[in-house]
């Protein structure tokens, strides 16, 4: 779970892979861009019966974090909702592969800012 957590875009419920992709801070006030993909919807994957597919968190250092958010002109704690301001859509009607497309936009964004991420993917179940 993020602090300060934004969600930027999501799947249909109804749609096979549901995908999501967030935004907050992690517990070592690193900046997170989270993307959560299933092959279960989200209903299977909160209750526990499902769960299958991956997370993928693109981690930003926290000084790293302190330059973006002075970049796009905000204080640190309002860089969640600025990124979500701008890539933000529609809930709730997207495909996984939008949803994806919105992740990549998103670091792009980072990388065209000159800010460094790592990535780190990890299986359902063991995030």
């Amino acid at each position: 779970m993020l602090t300060l957590e934004e969600l930027i875009v999501d799947t249909h419920d109804d749609y096979d892979p549901w995908a999501s992709v967030s935004v907050g801070f992690g517990d070592d006030r690193s900046f997170i861009v989270e993307l959560d993909s299933s092959s279960d919807g989200p209903d299977e994957f909160f209750s526990g019966r499902g769960g299958s597919g991956h997370i993928v968190h693109a981690v930003i250092g926290y000084e790293d974090a302190v330059s973006l958010s002075r970049r796009l002109g905000v204080r640190l704690t309002e860089l969640p909702a600025a990124i979500a301001g701008r890539f933000g859509g529609d809930l709730d009607r997207h495909t996984s592969t939008y949803v994806e497309g919105v992740f990549h936009d998103i670091l792009g964004f980072i990388e065209g800012s000159g800010i460094r991420y790592r990535m780190k993917r990890t299986p359902k179940g063991n995030s």
